[in-house]
């Protein structure tokens, strides 16, 4: 990560922009007229561009003393698009061993790592797909609503790792997409909390309670701070095979406790495909 300017730039010092964006950053460059960026401070600069939070980047430096990760490659399977700036960070801060997953370490001959690393991981694109479309901005065309390619909503992402939960903020009113028989806007300045669960019909029906009392313990944490946060429970298209009578009896669960219930277009066998691709991809690109 060592970075070396010649004297055809600024006369052999580091240009004054990236010494501005380092300001910026709060980043010390101690060789700038010398033109040199040592590779700490270029691996500091690198974290800065991805985007990640103070929590992620700690997370991530913690892993490079251990030599579990080094920072280089959490930075680079965002840029170079295997995961997005939100993905990384809910499997850097939700996974005890994420460098198994960031380095698409396991294979499929090892079967109970990789079975357990994909779990983790089609949670993840689930959750990615509720980024995607939550900022994708609808536009009004001859009366008809569609999905700007090129615009993006205003909108801060986070999330709780200890319930694996998405939290969103709007900086502008937007529809919640995936409700089951609702509609609601989410209103400037208003936060939801989703927690994420990529489950089969069968893990649905099985999990279901362990997920009621996580719902519920959003809602104390969340909805005690601000009566005004809306909890969702995201799961798959999967939920529809479930028989009737137990659909039933959890949405009324969820709604006696003020969740609301959103169900992806995405089966959990096309979240494993492209998971399964996410982990190959991963394994193709330099380490």
């Amino acid at each position: 990560m060592e970075i070396v300017f010649t004297g055809n730039v600024e006369g052999g010092r580091v240009p004054g922009y990236i010494c501005d964006l380092a300001l910026d950053y709060d980043i010390h460059l101690k060789h700038v007229f010398e033109g040199h960026i040592t590779p700490y401070e270029a691996r500091q600069l690198y974290l800065e561009l991805v985007g990640f939070s103070q929590e992620t980047k700690a997370r991530i430096m913690k892993l490079s003393v251990d030599g579990e990760l080094t920072p280089e490659r959490a930075c680079f399977v965002v840029l170079g698009g295997v995961w997005t700036v939100a993905e990384a960070e809910m499997i850097i801060q939700s996974c005890d061993q994420p460098e198994r997953i960031l380095t698409s370490m396991s294979r499929p001959e090892d079967r109970h790592l990789y079975l357990n690393d994909l779990l983790i991981t089609r949670s993840v694109v689930l959750g990615g797909a509720l980024d995607r479309k939550l900022l994708k901005t609808e536009l009004t065309e001859n009366g008809q609503i569609i999905e700007s390619e090129d615009d993006e909503a205003p909108l801060f992402i986070d999330f709780d790792p200890l319930y694996m939960a998405k939290i969103y903020r709007a900086e502008t009113d937007l529809l919640i997409p995936w409700l089951r028989n609702a509609k609601q806007v989410l209103k400037t300045g208003q936060s939801l909390v989703v927690l994420v669960r990529a489950r089969s019909d069968s893990e649905i029906r099985h999990y279901f309670l362990n997920d009621l009392k996580s719902l519920k313990a959003l809602v104390h944490k969340y909805r005690l701070a601000d009566l005004q946060t809306m909890i969702c429970f995201l799961t798959t298209r999967d939920f529809e095979d479930i028989p009737e009578v137990q659909q039933q009896q959890i949405t009324s669960l969820l709604e006696q406790n003020g969740v609301y219930l959103m169900i992806s277009p995405d089966s959990l066998s096309s979240l494993n495909k492209e998971a399964i691709r996410r982990l190959e991809t991963g394994r193709l690109i330099r380490q």
